[in-house]
């Protein structure tokens, strides 16, 4: 057992990380000589001794049937012929993936705050820290900074726009690799591009029970955002007559925000409130374009009947042609029963499982035989999966 093992002690501090595709260093403390051992398709094999702290691998490249982005694990064992047995405990196996470094594709200006950068494969998540990132002209570190192209490539954000200026350059002080592969004290040069691109509706979410935040990818001109003829909405059949009221515009730490104040709280309902928005311009005056200038949005996906509403109560049949039962959830399959007060029963249907386009169940006043039922109050009772819901109606002749 490790407790009654009387060899030489196991090297620690045991690290690796591939230097590129050709390479893999190993670094380590220990008081003797170091035994490494590499394992590839269940197969170790001893690669070296060595009397140092640590060792770069290439041999794996001459392994049969080994090609670029294969796994390869690495152990160590301490070795001293003056003690018995003369080889340590090994070390845990540590993984490597060698593979080439991130090299530049593409660096530009893609709005008048945004830097894209594209490389040649994937990025580590420690990609995304704003702190290794700085730009020369006064522009500093990015306000944040999100993976593009399928994580080749950073969309970096910064709090002002940049100016036209020449002689741009980044400077990332380490970029890794998605396998670990790291580089140090990089600089690219860029140019500096008028935006010509209007700007992108990217988000919306509920914030308040009158209030949505709209996201988007680029600082906006303020004085076309605060015209509310801008905006156009299609509300919920349960919310038509809502409106929007005020808007507001926010830019901080590159997030570039407008809230849309509505005149009354916003509804439940499976059908989505609706808004377009035409005429926004960015900093640089681009017009706000067709493949992002609309969304829409609601308040949550209903899942039971806590929701449920029924109108018009009363069901005038002059007036309306159903009463409708709005909120339903989606997909699940019910039923309803209608019944007089005394209990007899009126009309019962199937209710089939409904959808984002058909979402709302409605009643003709007409009994099962199909004649109407006289004016007066009714109950039904509601059932949609395993939910149920009871309640009154009155139908007006």
């Amino acid at each position: 057992s490790p407790a009654n093992f009387t060899g030489p002690a196991t090297p620690h501090n045991f690290s690796l990380r591939p230097l590129n595709a050709t390479q893999v260093e190993l670094n380590w403390q220990s008081g003797h000589s170091v035994k490494v051992y590499r394992k590839f398709k269940d197969e170790i094999q001893e690669i070296t001794e060595i009397e140092a702290d640590s060792y770069i691998d290439s041999s794996f490249t001459s392994l049969p049937h080994y090609t670029v982005g294969d796994t390869l694990y690495y152990s160590l064992s301490a070795y001293d012929e003056q003690q018995l047995p003369p080889e340590s405990l090994p070390t845990n196996w540590k993984r490597a993936i060698p593979f080439p470094q991130p090299i530049l594709q593409q660096i530009i200006m893609s709005a008048a705050n945004e830097l894209k950068i594209i490389f040649t494969s994937q990025l580590a998540n420690s990609a995304l820290d704003c702190g290794n990132y700085n730009v020369n002209n006064q522009v500093g570190k990015p306000a944040s900074i999100n993976f593009i192209s399928q994580q080749k490539g950073l969309l970096l954000s910064f709090q002002q726009p940049f100016a036209d200026l020449a002689n741009y350059s980044l400077q990332i002080s380490s970029l890794e690799g998605r396998t670990g592969v790291l580089q140090h004290g990089l600089e690219f040069s860029f140019q500096y591009q008028q935006d010509v691109t209007g700007p992108k509706l990217t988000e919306a979410e509920v914030v308040e029970t009158n209030t949505v935040r709209l996201y988007f990818n680029e600082a906006l001109d303020e004085t076309t955002v605060e015209n509310l003829a801008n905006y156009s909405m299609v509300m919920p059949s349960i919310d038509w007559n809502n409106e929007l009221e005020t808007v507001e515009y926010s830019a901080m730490d590159a997030d570039y925000t407008i809230l849309l104040h509505m005149q009354k709280p916003l509804q439940y309902s499976n059908q989505a409130y609706f808004v377009k928005l035409e005429n926004i311009k960015d900093l640089s005056g681009n017009v706000i374009q067709n493949d992002g200038n609309k969304t829409h949005f609601r308040l949550t996906d209903i899942e039971d009947l806590n929701h449920l509403i029924v109108y018009p109560n009363p069901f005038n049949t002059n007036k309306y042609e159903h009463i409708s039962f709005a909120n339903l959830p989606l997909e699940k399959p019910g039923k309803i029963w209608i019944y007089e007060l005394d209990g007899g029963l009126v009309f019962k249907d199937k209710i089939d499982e409904l959808s984002v386009l058909e979402n709302v169940y409605r009643w003709d006043g007409r009994n099962s035989s199909g004649a109407k039922v006289a004016s007066g109050l009714y109950i039904f009772v509601l059932n949609i999966g395993d939910d149920y819901k009871r309640g009154k109606i009155a139908v007006v002749h």
